[in-house]
């Protein structure tokens, strides 16, 4: 699915941003800080997620359409070897993202331990400045 948009790492964190939006307004509400205008603003990007979902599910049916649609000679070209192949691969392609995204944040909390043992004063400090914490 390369290069089609919502599928690679930028989609995956879309999505994952969606669901900890959603998440998190409840909490925001209980610390009376809830926002009309937050709500609605989630229920618009959820529903872009699921436009995305649904049209890349679609592209899916109509490929598998134009498949069908093909010549008998040329589905014969398709080995059944090929076609188990593919089924193999579909699951890993459809993880690789989330694997890849695995990977980047265990890398970043390593090099952040890391400047952490070195006794880097800029390390241990509060990414958040003071005047931000309540």
């Amino acid at each position: 699915m390369a290069g089609l948009p919502g599928t690679g790492l930028g989609g995956l964190f879309y999505g994952l941003l969606i669901v900890w939006m959603a998440l998190r307004e409840p909490w925001l509400a209980r610390r009376s800080t809830n926002n009309r205008a937050r709500w609605g603003r989630i229920g618009l990007f959820g529903s872009f997620l699921t436009a995305i979902v649904l049209l890349l599910w679609l592209e899916g049916l109509l490929l598998l359409h134009v498949i069908d649609l093909l010549p008998e000679s040329a589905r014969a070209a398709s080995s059944k070897a090929q076609a188990i192949a593919l089924g193999a691969l579909a699951p890993a392609a459809a993880l690789a993202p989330f694997v890849i995204l695995a990977a980047l944040i265990a890398s970043i909390h390593v090099v952040r331990l890391v400047l952490r043992w070195s006794g880097r004063p800029d390390a241990r400090a509060n990414p958040v400045p003071q005047h931000h914490v309540r």
